[in-house]
């Protein structure tokens, strides 16, 4: 039995701007709703679509 071998590691690493991360949001029932109808993919394309409105700066 040899000692050198290497460990498993799982998948290869991904680019920083590939990385998913998970977090917790909180919505109303009717808003999950429409997530799950959509699927992932297309509420993800929804998602690089928006465009957030620019904050108006304070007086």
């Amino acid at each position: 039995m040899t000692t050198d071998a290497k460990p498993k590691r799982g998948p290869p690493f991904k680019p920083e701007d590939e990385r998913r991360i998970q977090r917790s949001i909180r919505l109303l029932p009717r808003h999950w709703d429409k997530i799950d109808a959509a699927g992932k993919a297309e509420f993800e394309a929804l998602l690089e679509r928006w465009k957030p409105k620019p904050q108006k700066p304070a007086e």
